[in-house]
């Protein structure tokens, strides 16, 4: 959406007007999305009822707005792995100190490695089809940390939590030290004015470039968990390996918590609405949508909500991400 048609929306809206600027690509979304459902959900008791709430809210922006469609789906995944903690420390007085995102994702990330045929596999599938764009999400906040690790002050302030858990990953941690961070940080000249943090970049074209080796490095590693480089400064192949652990920890800490955490916290446009959205921008989040769906389904059947069954329809949404 260029800057005039947005003006022009400020001033008068009009929806009709709206939908002709917002970024979207068909793909059937209604004749083919399969729903978390349970026919024995009657009463608010025996429902997951607050997730519901929230899911009735994302299906009702969806296929338009699947990136304002993932946030509902978040606050349903905060509540279910609510749920599971609660269920763990059920008897605690102390439950709502415990109540922490960092280990309501940690118990998400338990279950999913404890049950790698039922979970894990199914998941890594949707994993596969997450579009680069993500990627370059993730590449720029790690190389704009790694430009602030020489600031104490400033790491602390502009650095997000996510950024500082993936960089504890052995082989993203060698990636940017040894490889896209010295890069990067060869053409910026970081510093902060009025409370805001400036890259300070002196080449747009190859920090562009940077980023995107790094994304296409990131997704590699998460599709196959190796990946091959030449070493610049010995010549040799250096290889780099992530396990399912730490594929897991980029998925939920580094990708969907770290966007839910920019869209709400991090002084940035609706990701539709700007000047730069186009139709990667929309199959992007649609593809970050329907991973946080399975994800969300994995919970609520581990915990009895739905059937085998209805986990396995579920699954069959991977056939709605888009490849491109």
């Amino acid at each position: 959406m260029n800057l005039s048609k947005l003006i022009k929306l400020s001033n008068k809206y009009s929806k009709a007007d709206h939908d002709c600027v917002i970024p979207y690509v068909e793909n059937l979304f209604w004749e083919k999305f399969k729903c978390i459902s349970n026919p024995a959900w009657r009463t608010q008791t025996d429902s997951p009822y607050e997730i519901l709430t929230y899911m009735v809210d994302a299906y009702s922006l969806l296929p338009a707005r699947p990136d304002l469609a993932s946030l509902f789906c978040w606050q349903a995944i905060n509540h279910s792995y609510n749920d599971l903690q609660i269920k763990k420390y059920v008897g605690n007085r102390k439950i709502n100190a415990i109540l922490q995102d960092d280990v309501g994702i940690d118990f998400v990330r338990v279950l999913l490695l404890t049950n790698i045929d039922k979970y894990y596999n199914p998941l890594h599938m949707y994993v596969c089809r997450l579009h680069e764009k993500v990627y370059r999400f993730v590449a720029s906040y790690l190389l704009e940390g790694y430009l602030c690790k020489n600031n104490e002050n400033m790491y602390e302030v502009f650095v997000n939590r996510s950024c500082k858990k993936m960089s504890n990953i052995v082989c993203i941690k060698k990636l940017v030290e040894n490889v896209y961070g010295p890069a990067y940080n060869g053409i910026a000249a970081p510093y902060v004015s009025t409370f805001s943090f400036h890259k300070g970049i002196t080449d747009s074209k190859k920090a562009r470039h940077i980023i995107n080796s790094f994304a296409k490095s990131i997704q590699t590693l998460m599709n196959y968990h190796s990946l091959e480089m030449d070493d610049k400064n010995t010549g040799r192949k250096v290889t780099y390996e992530l396990n399912n652990e730490d594929e897991m920890k980029i998925l939920l800490n580094g990708i969907i918590y770290a966007s839910r955490c920019t869209n709400f916290h991090g002084g940035v446009s609706s990701r539709l609405n700007t000047i730069y959205a186009n139709n990667e921008s929309y199959m992007e989040y649609m593809n970050v949508f329907l991973t946080e769906y399975e994800i969300l389904a994995i919970i609520l059947h581990s915990q009895c909500m739905i059937t085998d069954d209805v986990l396995l329809n579920v699954h069959q949404n991977l056939n709605l991400m888009f490849t491109k």
